[in-house]
């Protein structure tokens, strides 16, 4: 009985055929864009994206998604030990 299941290395190349951030010269750039947390308006007016579903699926794809939510967490974490940090000396 054959499997319907494709293997990983399968939707991988299969996503990389279809995807235009993937085929795109500058799909580092975007990925970090992604990842700093541009506005996926920016991206798209930037690199000529057509849709949010189009950078949404490629984060997905690749992990994006879940790293961009982590590092957004920290910052907002690191922010706000910096400012309660400054306003706790300055109140001595």
């Amino acid at each position: 009985m054959p499997s319907f299941k494709r293997s990983l290395s399968d939707r991988k190349k299969k996503h990389i055929a279809v995807c235009p951030i993937c085929q795109h010269p500058l799909k580092k750039e975007i990925e970090e864009d992604y990842l700093h947390c541009v506005p996926f308006r920016h991206i798209r007016k930037v690199y000529g994206i057509h849709s949010d579903r189009i950078i949404i699926s490629h984060a997905r794809f690749f992990g994006l998604e879940e790293k961009r939510n982590r590092d957004f967490f920290y910052w907002q974490f690191i922010e706000n030990v910096d400012f309660e940090k400054e306003f706790v000396l300055n109140t001595l």
